[in-house]
């Protein structure tokens, strides 16, 4: 009977190819748990009435760090908390909004409306803010005079794996890349791909790092698990450890086994584990996000 080491240790580095998986994802749903959804009036900028088409669009320029299109002002308390509830980014465009309510005053001069805007990087990383805003209409021009911007975040999280030869993984806690992107980026530059006719059947020490594509409350939790099962959220956590870049996570893990070994006796496979934050209020179940098989 052929015995499998499965000490995990935790490698104080990063690098990896995407390793297809079983990651587990269904429909995206961004509303925040225990709340009751709001009917979306349209979807998407193009189906929305005008005035809030181009709000929308506008307060989504400010929170990209970009100038609202002519046509549209903001007052400096609504540039400032649009600011102030966001931090997207630059490396960041739009990729869907909703309006969620939207009226406006008998005499058309005045609204308010709700949106929720989805942002989407090249890497494929995704955020929500749910948008509140107070405009004014002349003949010419829309003013936004007061905005409330706020995270809305997923019930689950997308995740992504890369897997390293721990010989090709140079960092260390004092020289970790200081980003999301240039970590994925390391990772991907060092990166197998286990299913590669060379790769499969060796046997070495492995560094495995895992991306969560979402971004996630301050509360969530996210977790590392190696198992010798596919399902459920059971398996050897205790050495993985975490990293936090402003609410994208990425977890890591090391250990030493045959990749993709067809005689193993025992599999084993990497686990995604997301748990929802406060935000979830009592409805905070742990979800299983990746089943990644590594023999």
């Amino acid at each position: 009977m052929k015995t499998r080491s499965c000490t995990v240790t935790i490698l104080i580095a990063i690098s990896i190819v995407v390793l297809a998986g079983c990651a587990q994802t269904g429909m995206r749903d961004i509303w925040p748990l225990g709340e009751k959804k709001a009917p979306v009036i349209a979807e998407g900028i193009a189906q929305m009435p005008d005035d809030a088409a181009q709000v929308v669009t506008a307060t989504a320029a400010v929170m990209l760090g970009l100038t609202p299109p002519s046509g549209v002002t903001v007052t400096d308390r609504a540039m400032l908390r649009i600011q102030g509830g966001s931090d997207v980014g630059a490396a960041f465009r739009v990729s869907n909004a909703r309006l969620l309510t939207y009226r406006t005053s008998p005499d058309g001069n005045n609204g308010e409306m709700t949106s929720s805007i989805d942002f989407v990087d090249g890497l494929g990383r995704r955020g929500t803010w749910q948008v509140t805003a107070r405009y004014q209409k002349s003949a010419s021009a829309i003013q936004v005079v007061d905005a409330v911007v706020e995270p809305v975040y997923d019930v689950e999280s997308e995740s992504v794996l890369f897997i390293v030869p721990a010989k090709a993984f140079p960092f260390t806690p004092a020289n970790c890349p200081d980003s999301f992107v240039r970590l994925y980026q390391a990772a991907g530059e060092r990166a197998i791909s286990p299913h590669d006719a060379g790769n499969m059947g060796v046997e070495d020490d492995w560094v495995m790092i895992v991306f969560f594509m979402d971004r996630i409350s301050p509360s969530a939790k996210m977790e590392l698990s190696l198992s010798n099962e596919a399902a459920g959220m059971g398996g050897y956590s205790q050495d993985s450890r975490y990293l936090d870049y402003n609410g994208w996570r990425v977890g890591l893990a090391a250990g030493r086994f045959t990749i993709m070994d067809n005689d193993a006796q025992d599999d084993l496979y990497l686990k995604a584990i997301y748990t929802p934050g406060e935000e979830a209020g009592f409805l905070r179940m742990s979800r299983l996000v990746g089943s990644y098989p590594l023999n």
